[in-house]
């Protein structure tokens, strides 16, 4: 099944998970891509195989052509391979330097701020492309647990612990490309 994005009110949409939770059969949420039905797709962007998924963060919904989604790969694929996703991207036209930055900021049910940041970079002059890749997050995660302790003396006493946490975690990332 193949969705064409360019032209259409999908490449109007935010990130890339908001884009593949609208191509159908497809279900985007807090990072976990899965085909109804086939679990965790293997990923292709332009043909080679994503090894990373800040491959997927870096890319814009505005910057892709289509996506295909593949159900029953067949023998192209290896045998453990349940359904694919092949994204397409537009053709890069022009010469010189181009820049993205994107910021987003969310708070979570405790009121506790988390954020993400990418800064794209590009240079391209006649066969030479080179680009980078900068990328963080500052986000919070609840970890709440209750933990039951039990006593057997004479009689048995049960003692409850609630325990309410926060993990933090600052996650960089950068990458530099040339072709």
């Amino acid at each position: 099944m193949s969705t064409i994005v360019a032209g259409s009110i999908l490449e109007k949409t935010a990130n890339m998970g908001q884009l593949l939770s609208r191509i159908p059969a497809v279900s985007a949420q807090d990072g976990q891509i899965e085909v109804f039905g086939r679990g965790t797709p293997v990923i292709y962007i332009n043909g080679r195989k994503m090894q990373d998924n800040m491959e997927l963060e870096r890319l814009q919904p505005s910057d892709i052509q289509k996506i295909e989604v593949i159900t029953n790969p067949g023998a192209r694929y290896d045998a453990s391979v349940k359904s694919v996703i092949r994204i397409t991207t537009k053709k890069i036209q022009g010469e010189g330097f181009s820049f993205d930055n994107n910021t987003s900021f969310c708070v979570n049910e405790d009121g506790r701020l988390s954020s993400y940041e990418s800064f794209q970079g590009n240079y391209r002059k006649g066969g030479l492309d080179i680009n980078g890749f900068l990328y963080g997050d500052y986000t919070h995660t609840p970890d709440n647990k209750q933990i039951n302790q039990y006593s057997y003396l004479a009689d048995t006493w049960k003692q409850t612990t609630d325990e309410n946490q926060y993990f933090t975690n600052v996650n960089p990332y950068t990458r530099i490309g040339i072709r």
